[in-house]
């Protein structure tokens, strides 16, 4: 197990996913055998991301078919403490759960991490040309269907208002997405 709390937050999405990537490198070095999740554990963290999600923002919000690839093929065990209050109604009691409150670190760690910087996280597991981690082509494949590398030159940039969904009040708008004036970080 990998324990995560409330405070992996301020790590980023990289951090956290390479935290996973390094732990697993250091298990095969070991001669630990891979984590193997039961039905009940996957279908846990799809029952919590989106009720942390309502107890505390994300940026990404995976859907439950992501949340099963990732948590289902991950060779670590993803787990934290119970951050929040809510507690989960479904999936109780689980043997190697340790608790029924939502778990912020873990939920952070599969959202943020694993999903959102999956790119990232694949680009590293094939230059250290790590074993386990062909998951990550089919999970991206799965976020991104007919993105390989034939495709990529046929892609189309479209203006995308996602992310002034959730923008903070008072935050400044330097500008809107493909239109004169803006600029990107």
């Amino acid at each position: 197990d990998l324990m995560f709390a409330g405070p992996i937050r301020a790590a980023g999405g990289t951090a956290q996913a390479m935290s996973v990537l390094i732990a697993d490198v250091v298990r095969q070095e070991i001669g630990i055998g891979e984590y193997q999740p039961t039905r009940q554990e996957v279908d846990r963290f799809i029952e919590e991301i989106p009720l942390y999600k309502q107890c505390q923002h994300i940026q990404y919000s995976p859907s439950a078919e992501e949340i099963r690839l990732i948590v289902g093929n991950c060779p670590i065990c993803i787990d934290g403490e119970g951050t929040e209050r809510v507690e989960i109604s479904g999936f109780r009691d689980l043997p190697r759960i340790e608790t029924n409150r939502v778990r912020g670190g873990a939920c952070l760690v599969v959202a943020e991490g694993m999903c959102q910087k999956a790119s990232k996280l694949q680009k590293h597991v094939k230059n250290l040309n790590i074993k386990g981690w062909g998951i990550m082509d089919e999970y991206l494949n799965l976020r991104n269907p007919g993105n390989s590398e034939d495709s990529a030159s046929a892609r189309v940039l479209r203006p995308s208002e996602k992310y002034l969904a959730d923008i903070v009040a008072g935050r400044p708008i330097f500008g809107h997405p493909s239109r004169p004036g803006g600029f990107r970080l």
